[in-house]
């Protein structure tokens, strides 16, 4: 039996309290996030405490936010099998404090040894403000996550330390090149849920790619550079202007970093929260924004020609993953209209990135 809550219902006064480190008179949860995460179940935790003076000389906090795996069984088991779980707690436990950008401080993270179940307690950033993803993003705010996440990716830009990360999987670990035993399956799958809302020229790309996915993988971390990224960024997993710290961006969902191109996550970012009209105006000065801040905190080597060729690779992956996205759950309505849009917008962006001019340069990789 864990020795941690493994959902909401399970939490008590007793455990909240050795946690928080001041005795907890009691609690109410609320179902929060439904329709934005599809691995993970939320909730908000409010707080009594059974000396309030206590409380607040210790700063002990009015709500807290509890993460523990979702209920959708096809949901956890991907979760699971990618190590998501694992990851986020070592994250929290391990390295999140020293991240040149805002995360939440976590209160707990522990996991059982097959990292299921695990539990998370941290900080609710409730008050700051949200975008919602389906809505698209707006430049301005584009620009200050570009900026925060540069200086994460220059942080550990080809940094020793990386190495010592065991938890951070390169790119091309196993689980992930253990997809393409399945993608060809589910190329059929995507095709017959999607095929009438998606451009056709997309799937012959992403037929080609059953054969080319390991390739793909090992391309990037043979060519390198490699750096820490978020493998997610995505407007519903950021909150702007935290309180008492306006300008900041906060980032959320830690399941998925991996060592990877920096420029991977502002492909997630930009080919999946931005309308295609948007994106497709601003997108080139976005890479040289990100460039220039690379380049001024002191990355060096990484020619800005370089950086838009790996953006538009990354781009790849979204007609890579709509195959696995057609068979996740989104739990609820807007759940699904989320997965749909990511299915939609990164298809879209692939194509107009031209991703499929890539193919020679993969194929002849994968005969090295």
């Amino acid at each position: 039996m864990s020795a941690f809550p493994t959902s909401p219902d399970e939490l008590s006064t007793e455990w909240l309290g050795a946690v928080l480190g001041q005795p907890v008179a009691g609690f109410h949860t609320e179902t929060i996030g439904e329709g934005i995460g599809v691995m993970a179940r939320l909730a908000r935790v409010e707080l009594t405490y059974a000396d309030a003076s206590g409380a607040a000389a210790t700063d002990a906090p009015a709500t807290a936010i509890f993460k523990c795996p979702t209920p959708v069984d096809a949901n956890r088991e991907v979760a699971t099998l990618y190590g998501f779980y694992r990851r986020e707690v070592h994250f929290y436990r391990d390295l999140a404090g020293q991240l040149p950008i805002r995360t939440p401080r976590a209160y707990f993270s522990d996991m059982h040894e097959s990292s299921v179940p695990f539990a998370i307690l941290m900080e609710d950033l409730g008050g700051s403000r949200t975008v919602d993803q389906l809505e698209g993003m707006q430049p301005a705010d584009v620009e200050r996550v570009v900026d925060a996440i540069a200086a994460l990716h220059a942080r550990y830009w080809d940094a020793p330390e990386l190495e010592r990360l065991a938890w951070v999987p390169p790119v091309n670990n196993d689980q992930y090149k253990g997809f393409a035993a399945v993608m060809p399956q589910l190329v059929p799958v995507l095709e017959a849920k999607y095929g009438e809302r998606l451009d056709p020229a997309g799937f012959g790309i992403v037929r080609d790619m059953c054969d080319l996915y390991t390739a793909y993988l090992d391309y990037w971390v043979a060519t390198g550079p490699l750096t820490l990224i978020h493998y997610d960024l995505r407007s519903d997993n950021l909150m702007f202007d935290p309180p008492g710290e306006p300008g900041a961006v906060c980032l959320l969902d830690w399941q998925f970093p991996v060592r990877h191109r920096g420029t991977f996550d502002l492909s997630y970012l930009l080919g999946l929260c931005l309308l295609p009209t948007e994106r497709r105006a601003t997108e080139p000065g976005l890479l040289r924004r990100y460039h220039e801040a690379l380049v001024g905190l002191g990355v060096t080597g990484y020619s800005f020609d370089r950086c838009w060729d790996d953006y538009r690779l990354g781009m790849l992956m979204h007609l890579i993953s709509a195959t696995q996205m057609a068979v996740l759950e989104g739990g609820n309505e807007r759940g699904q209209r989320l997965i749909e849009s990511m299915v939609e917008r990164g298809w879209t962006a692939g194509l107009d990135l031209d991703v499929g001019a890539f193919l020679p340069k993969l194929r002849e990789f994968a005969r090295r």
